[in-house]
């Protein structure tokens, strides 16, 4: 399972990467972008501008899944200290139970003493 993972990996990587490269060397021609609060002017090829956007949207992309994780995980941390706390108080709880079980044994006097 692991050797097709891979491969369906690798092959997807170098169809993407050809599509890229084709993409790059057929659209070579400049674009002119306004950058609209200011009065910039920038001119590029329309690949660059295509990367420059995929990478811009990738990066925004990932601060956003690592923000949600970041908070699962902190999530995760307060209910791991509320389990390890709760799971001693029954390992205590379940202590003070079979000592009292065994006291009141133990404070029983057994049937043979009493028809003596």
């Amino acid at each position: 399972m692991k050797m097709i993972t891979r491969f369906l990996w690798v092959v997807i990587t170098v169809a993407i990467g050809l599509f890229a490269v084709s993409f790059s060397t057929s659209n070579a021609s400049p674009v002119e972008l306004a950058l609209w609060p200011f009065d910039i002017t920038l001119t590029a090829p329309i690949w660059l501008v295509c990367l420059i956007s995929l990478g811009i949207g990738l990066a925004l992309g990932s601060a956003v899944i690592w923000l949600q994780l970041l908070t699962i995980r902190a999530r995760k941390w307060r209910l791991q200290q509320n389990f390890n706390k709760l799971e001693k108080k029954y390992a205590a709880l379940v202590e003070t139970q079979t000592s009292e079980a065994t006291s009141e044994i133990a404070n029983k006097t057994p049937l043979m003493k009493m028809v003596e």
